[in-house]
């Protein structure tokens, strides 16, 4: 059981560090890559910035249809093949480069200093195409690190992100038209069926089933609701051969995020109902809190392999009183294959 929590809680590092790119582009759409922040001085203490600048950039570009974020494994490949260490990354000539190995259109790289309890953050924004160089920009902001750091880095990512924008145009048929990444886009609906296997650590029960989930079109531009439905039969080696542990979700939200290529790694939460029935004499029910991610790799357009893993806090209607002692934990981890409807 220790282990299976310990991969739940390794893929939430990943989703929360490891930095991701946009799943979506469309026709005409450019590529931008955007580089970790370099220390230009100030000492390891204040080296949290590498990551949180690029971090806040990413999260607003992925707002806009007309940019592709080229993921930061990508990036990170390419500077390591290139030998150029974190720290010279935002020098010109090294971004350019690293841009040339990623195929980008645009790179994005920021440095920022310290000194004497002041700080200043540049971000230099360079076009790899000649006819666009004439719109790289440079955007500055300083101040007294006693004040908000980090309003002043979503201010001047505010100002670097509107002005990308507005310099940057599609062509007409990316307007309306998606382009597929890898096959996939936005508006396809995706289903999962599995082979699944679960531990309720309260009874000390296991049990093999299957589940299938829905992952519909978004609502809007990128929400994405999701739907579970999971039949599990029991047994703790004694007589509940007939024991089932049954699943709904009545509604679930997920974030699909592309680690590159047809990889695509998505965190969710569902929210539903549950019953165990025991050889149909007895029934325990309850609403049910379901939290996991799952990895997609697709073959080719549609199909694909899946991997599944969860942690489920039912709790019982019928058993105990008061908040915690009414609470039965299960843990969940399925294997099986994915499809992209067209």
């Amino acid at each position: 059981m220790k282990r299976i929590i310990n991969i739940l809680l390794t893929i939430g590092i990943v989703l929360l560090v490891g930095g991701s790119s946009s799943i979506y582009a469309q026709k005409g759409v450019k590529k931008v890559l955007i580089l970790d922040f370099a220390n230009g001085g100030g000492g390891a203490k204040v080296d949290f910035f590498h990551t949180t600048g690029s971090d806040i950039l990413n999260e607003k570009l992925l707002t806009s249809r007309k940019f592709e974020i080229i993921s930061k494994a990508k990036m990170k490949k390419a500077i390591k093949k290139l030998k150029i260490s974190k720290n010279q990354i935002h020098l010109k000539k090294n971004a350019i480069r690293i841009a040339e190995l990623v195929e980008a259109d645009i790179v994005i790289s920021g440095v920022y200093k310290t000194a004497q309890n002041n700080y200043m953050f540049t971000i230099n924004v360079y076009h790899m195409k000649k006819s666009d160089e004439k719109k790289d920009f440079k955007e500055e902001t300083k101040g007294s690190l006693k004040n908000s750091v980090f309003a002043a880095m979503d201010n001047l990512s505010n100002k670097v992100v509107k002005r990308v924008d507005r310099t940057t145009s599609v062509s007409s048929s990316g307007k309306t038209e998606a382009r597929r990444f890898s096959g996939y886009t936005r508006f396809n609906p995706v289903i999962d069926v599995y082979f699944s296997g679960a531990y309720i650590s309260t009874f000390n029960m296991i049990g093999l089933g299957t589940k299938v989930n829905w992952q519909p079109p978004p609502l809007g531009k990128s929400f994405h609701t999701y739907y579970e439905f999971e039949a599990i039969k029991l047994d703790n080696g004694n007589s509940y051969d007939s024991t089932w542990y049954v699943s709904i979700s009545y509604f679930g939200y997920i974030i699909p995020i592309q680690m590159g290529g047809n990889f695509v790694l998505s965190p969710y939460i569902l929210l539903g109902e549950y019953f165990i029935s025991e050889n149909s004499s007895a029934t325990m029910d309850g609403p049910v809190v379901k939290t996991g991610a799952n990895a997609r790799f697709y073959f080719g357009k549609s199909f694909g392999v899946a991997v599944d893993a969860s942690i489920a806090a039912p709790m019982l209607s019928n058993m105990g009183s008061g908040f915690f002692s009414s609470f039965i934990g299960v843990i969940n981890v399925s294997l099986g294959v994915t499809y992209r409807i067209k």
